[in-house]
């Protein structure tokens, strides 16, 4: 079951824990605590998916038996002698075959030339939640999160090893060192913007706003009546506003 919800003698709600057998959360109201689930759902999603790019990164198969390599998915075929893909007919639709085209030219989907990655990029996951992965020119390295439940950041590599104690309060900076090859430690605090050390987000307590720097223009927040933006569209419509009236 993993935990129960429980009302309490002011009305309000807490939950009982069957992995520990206690109380682990009090003064919960109904719609905060449906907040919360969220958020921990949406953070395990996160992580989940950054595992499985890692291991496709090392080669590995996180879908055991049935991993598909790319030729496999965009360039299927049978053996089954009763289909399309046995007599050799393309099935798939022309703006299919030209995504597929594109990318193996080194293009995007869409067609645009491929620009170089930077030498460190810190990408927040597109929930928004505290779970950044960390490429190093251009390839995951591993990444760090922040449970809810924690004081400071954990971290993970490719092969799965969780480093340092998750709380003991450990440092962002200290947590990014450690997913990155020990000869390029060095360069990280200077490649990190000093506003954001690397999020893209200045937190104010009430709302986050995007850095100035560009580790903010893959994230997304949350705007009042239009849902998530990217920072790089902030950004740009907070320039236009600042331009002076002719």
């Amino acid at each position: 079951m993993g935990q129960q919800l429980i009302k309490q003698p002011n009305g309000l709600l807490c939950f009982w824990s069957t992995v520990t057998d206690s109380l682990n959360g009090f003064d919960f109201t109904a719609e905060e605590y449906i907040e919360e689930v969220a958020k921990r759902q949406i953070f395990d999603q996160a992580v989940s998916i950054y595992q499985k790019v890692m291991q496709l990164e090392e080669g590995g198969k996180p879908y055991y038996q049935f991993t598909k390599s790319w030729d496999e998915a965009a360039h299927p075929t049978c053996d089954c002698g009763d289909c399309d893909q046995c007599s050799g007919e393309e099935t798939r639709e022309p703006k299919e075959l030209k995504w597929i085209a594109n990318i193996e030219a080194g293009r995007t989907a869409g067609g645009k030339v491929m620009k170089c990655p930077r030498e460190l990029e810190v990408r927040r996951s597109f929930e928004g939640v505290d779970v950044l992965g960390v490429y190093w020119r251009g390839r995951l390295m591993g990444y760090v999160a922040k449970h809810s439940f924690a004081k400071g950041w954990h971290w993970e590599t490719p092969k799965g090893r969780y480093k340092g104690d998750i709380g003991a309060g450990v440092e962002l900076l200290d947590a990014l060192e450690a997913v990155l090859p020990g000869e390029d430690r060095g360069k990280l605090k200077k490649a990190l913007c000093k506003k954001c050390e690397g999020t893209g987000v200045i937190e104010t307590g009430n709302n986050d706003f995007p850095c100035e720097c560009p580790f903010s223009d893959r994230v997304m927040f949350n705007v009042t009546g239009r849902g998530q933006v990217s920072g790089a569209t902030l950004k740009a419509e907070q320039a236009a506003a600042r331009k002076p009236c002719k």
